[in-house]
């Protein structure tokens, strides 16, 4: 299992064995740039359960509750409470079946957020109406950010734009979108996104009519967070 931790300005990441067994610190680098001890992850009934300390406390996403443990589940989001920081973990796992194909098939500008006139509409109360956009623009693929929570290959994309290059991951709560030229593979861990496909022109990549690129490429060794 990889727990995901999502800080301001970067992403950074720690492993728990794949077998359930043992008790493991979650290390995160803080603000002095230091490695420190965040939270502590035991194995309890063939499960990973997260529990809080004298330092940090699990709460909810609106903060109204706190708990003294929490047991970590795939594609959920849990806050943590430090003295001086709120900070974000995205728990996933190795394997994960919800990578799907699209192909691009018009040049339409593709959005993304909450909202349900988004191409592509994620239902966290995390995510802003329109969260981010993908824009192309004379062949070169834009991604414009509107605030905080949208990341390119691990760092923080905060109200700008960057140019996307073909192996280029966008991280965006959980959901993962990497960018391959001709397609998109998109990472949707539990479906919790809705993405419409007839309204923004895009459709499942059909693996007996992959357009011509030259060398193939392995999706299996990319780094999925």
């Amino acid at each position: 299992m990889r727990i995901t931790i999502i800080r301001e300005s970067h992403l950074e990441d720690f492993v728990l064995p794949e077998l359930v067994d043992g008790n493991y610190w979650v290390f995160y680098t803080d603000k002095r740039g230091k490695s420190k001890e965040l939270v502590n992850v035991i194995a309890l009934d063939n499960a990973w359960v997260m529990k809080q300390n004298k330092d940090v406390s699990i709460i909810n996403l609106d903060g109204t509750e706190s708990y003294e443990q929490v047991v970590l589940q795939n594609g959920e989001l849990y806050f943590l409470r430090l003295e001086d920081e709120k900070i974000l973990l995205y728990v996933s796992n190795f394997c994960d079946d919800s990578l799907l194909n699209y192909n691009i098939v018009s040049q339409n500008e593709i959005t993304i957020g909450q909202a349900d006139t988004n191409t592509i509409v994620i239902g966290s109360p995390l995510v802003r109406s329109i969260q981010a956009k993908l824009v192309f623009n004379e062949n070169r693929l834009v991604l414009q950010s509107t605030g905080n929570g949208v990341y390119l290959n691990r760092k923080a994309i905060m109200n700008r734009s960057m140019e996307v290059m073909i192996g280029d991951i966008i991280f965006i709560y959980g959901f993962k979108f990497i960018y391959m030229g001709s397609f998109f593979a998109i990472q949707n861990p539990k479906n919790q996104a809705v993405i419409h496909e007839v309204g923004i022109e895009i459709r499942p990549q059909d693996p007996m009519n992959v357009p011509d690129q030259g060398e193939p490429i392995d999706l299996s060794e990319l780094e999925l967070y």
